[in-house]
């Protein structure tokens, strides 16, 4: 099935303002694209939601905000919705999907695989910044912590000799978490750089900005 007819259906049924149309065609054409250069699939009508996803995490990973994902897969859904409607498919794939909250930058939950690959491309690690910003994720996927909660971290509260550290989370509750075998390696190389980087700072955060400021929530 053509994307004219989809076109026609947006254009003569919906009503839809010309350069509506426009973006939800040039949306379908990038998905068309990505799913035949990355997936060798040129038909989309018969594809699995792990694909949609695939594609999500690409334009997560590259940088396009949570707001324009949101919107692309807009499209992609109302497509998925006429197919239904003209019986050319029994299910739509993005039946179940949840779009992306607008003040987060990554709401995709990643796989083993998937985040074992992004540390692995992780680029300028062996930088003070590029090391405490792999350090931050992989904290955060490893320990379950929040956000706030990461960034208020102390250096006095981690405890490698036991594998911990301690959380102060809501209403001040605290909470021991162990740390992740993989972590610790990274935690002591973050520690030197961070030591060599601001020598003599006296700032009690464990995460820091490159000026030697307590990390701030974006």
């Amino acid at each position: 099935m053509s994307l004219e007819d989809f076109r026609k259906y947006l254009s003569l049924e919906k009503k839809y303002a010309v350069h509506t149309v426009t973006a939800y065609l040039r949306d379908l054409q990038q998905f068309e694209l990505y799913c035949a250069e990355e997936h060798e699939e040129e038909d989309l009508r018969d594809l699995p939601y792990s694909v949609i996803r695939s594609w999500i995490i690409q334009l997560v990973e590259g940088g396009l905000s949570n707001r324009s994902i949101n919107r692309k897969v807009a499209s992609l859904k109302s497509y998925y919705k006429y197919l239904m409607r003209s019986g050319h498919i029994e299910s739509n794939p993005l039946a179940g999907h949840k779009p992306l909250k607008a003040s987060k930058k990554v709401e995709v939950p990643f796989s083993v695989q998937e985040m074992q690959q992004l540390l692995e491309r992780w680029p300028a690690e062996n930088s003070f910044e590029g090391l405490r910003d792999k350090l931050v994720v992989e904290m955060l996927y490893t320990s379950g912590m929040r956000r706030a909660e990461l960034i208020g971290l102390k250096t006095s509260d981690l405890d490698l000799a036991e594998g911990t550290v301690r959380v102060l989370g809501k209403r001040n509750k605290e909470r021991i978490i162990p740390l992740a075998g993989s972590l610790q390696p990274l935690i002591r190389e973050y520690m030197a750089i961070r030591n060599e980087h601001f020598d003599g700072s006296e700032n009690p955060f464990f995460f820091l900005t490159e000026s030697g400021n307590k990390l701030y929530e974006t």
